[in-house]
């Protein structure tokens, strides 16, 4: 029979051989944890009756587990999880020191405070560099939407060629944008039903035109299906799908349309491009990679469009396909949970009209701390025959509608102010000043869902800089047209 003593060394937590009531053998942990010896009394071990009785009560053969206070040589106690096998007339105590645990648990939460910490500081810092990288976007479109009126036939393709630097620029801006989003965890996806095609029909305004210039046919077949998803999100997978399309298709068509697949539906983009072989399938979805087929428009693209894709994807827990022929073309997809159309919510915004609406002779108030931004609102507004009273806070704007008592029709307001003043504080100022809560409308830069939540709770309708300026002449009709002016 293996002697008893020599499996005290093989055992990592402290243990202690029992033989009448006294510790006849301990191993080096018991020692440390509680500096008891051979030969001391078994009772002396236990910290209070609940030890002796657990010991008296046990079976022969097993005792415990238990948790039970233990008493240290040098009268410290220590609370530990004991349980002990018999061994014929020797009985072999095992501890595990529960206050150790408490410690390792203590040191692991410690470990994830300092890295949720670490995270908040990114997203604050996110969420401010976000807002400071779109202001000089914002009115660079803004100066460029001015001077596309006033420029004669020789400088039509100058601006031509500035504005389409300037949409790569900002596709490029949005797509690393997205991607810090994504890792960042800041892109929290919203679910909701709603009916598939208000999706379709989006995408097929947006991207038409661009398969037009490029020689390209469009055809998106419609759905009655309702799916479960978020929709901004799930617009932002297709967006991608159909752009690459329109750039590595040369000729031919693209199709858009879906096939139900037991309780999901399977939105799939076709075309007629270069096709992707069969080895390069998985690397489209890296960061930064670019597939071999010709870019159709002259722009290249970032190649970041399918890794955007496949990661929004991951976080809605939905599923990407792909088929694809070498030299006749490709299709990609996404799968989503459908939905009852009884289900679906109602209320959403309105479809933008094609046409950029009438907003003559109104008074347009804009706060903004960025000067170049209010510039270009200010040339923007007075094109389109506003009043613009631009001002970079509060004060300078309430002082502005005093002198020739103007009334204001809508507010516009930058979120992030100069000093400690946000965007829904301004607004509220010009509301006591001219006593009327005149509909008002905020522009953003932050991306950070926290941050838009704390300081805008909602009551205002917020845009993302930067906003196209027929985007922005649409939402003031809007406001405008719920005033009833």
């Amino acid at each position: 029979m293996t002697n008893p003593d020599l499996s005290l060394t093989t055992l990592p937590l402290p243990a202690a051989l029992v033989r009448e009531g006294r510790v006849v053998a301990v191993n080096e942990p018991f020692r440390r944890l509680l500096g008891w010896c051979e030969g001391a009394p078994l009772a002396n071990v236990f910290g209070d009756r609940r030890g002796r009785d657990w010991w008296n009560e046990g079976e022969a053969v097993e005792r415990g587990p238990a948790e039970i206070p233990l008493r240290r040589r040098d009268g410290g106690m220590v609370i530990a999880r004991v349980a002990a096998s018999s061994l014929g007339n020797t009985s072999l105590l095992v501890v595990d020191d529960l206050s150790d645990f408490d410690r390792r648990i203590e040191q692991e939460r410690r470990k994830t405070e300092a890295v949720e910490r670490a995270a908040k500081s990114r997203m604050r810092f996110f969420a401010a560099a976000s807002h400071d990288l779109r202001q000089p976007l914002q009115a660079l479109a803004l100066f460029m939407s001015v001077l596309e009126r006033h420029v004669g036939r020789e400088g039509t393709n100058v601006l031509s060629a500035a504005k389409t630097s300037l949409h790569s620029m900002e596709e490029m801006f949005d797509a690393l944008l997205d991607m810090s989003r994504i890792d960042a965890g800041i892109l929290e996806p919203r679910p909701a039903v709603f009916m598939i095609n208000d999706v379709l029909e989006q995408l097929e305004l947006e991207f038409d035109p661009q398969a037009m210039q490029a020689g390209l046919q469009l055809r998106v077949v419609a759905s009655s299906a309702a799916v479960r998803s978020d929709a901004a999100m799930l617009t932002r997978i297709l967006r991608n799908f159909l752009s690459n399309a329109v750039r590595y298709t040369a000729r031919g068509r693209i199709l858009m349309g879906c096939r139900p697949s037991g309780n999901h539906l399977r939105i799939e983009v076709w075309d007629t491009g270069s096709g992707v072989s069969e080895e390069l399938r998985d690397r489209i979805f890296e960061e930064f990679f670019r597939g071999p087929g010709a870019d159709t428009n002259g722009r290249p693209g970032v190649g970041l469009g399918l890794a955007i894709a496949q990661r929004v994807a991951t976080v809605l827990g939905h599923r990407l396909g792909i088929r694809s022929h070498p030299g006749r073309g490709s299709m990609f997809s996404v799968t989503v949970p459908r939905a009852l159309d009884t289900d679906v919510d109602s209320g959403g915004e309105a479809a933008d009209e094609a046409l950029v609406p009438d907003l003559a002779g109104h008074t347009v108030v804009v706060i903004d701390d960025d000067p170049q931004v209010l510039t270009g609102l200010r040339l923007l507004l007075e094109e389109w025959g506003c009043r613009a009273v631009v001002a970079p806070d509060a004060e300078t704007a309430v002082r502005q509608l005093g002198e020739p008592a103007l009334r204001p029709d809508v507010i516009l307001a930058d979120l992030r102010l100069g000093g400690d003043m946000c965007g829904v504080a301004a607004i509220e100022r010009i509301w006591e000043a001219v006593q009327d809560e005149v509909p008002a409308l905020l522009l953003t830069g932050d991306t950070n869902a926290g941050a838009l939540q704390e300081l805008s709770p909602g009551q205002f309708p917020r845009l993302t800089k930067p906003i196209k300026p027929a985007r922005l002449a649409i939402v003031l009709a809007e406001a405008l047209g719920r005033r009833g002016t």
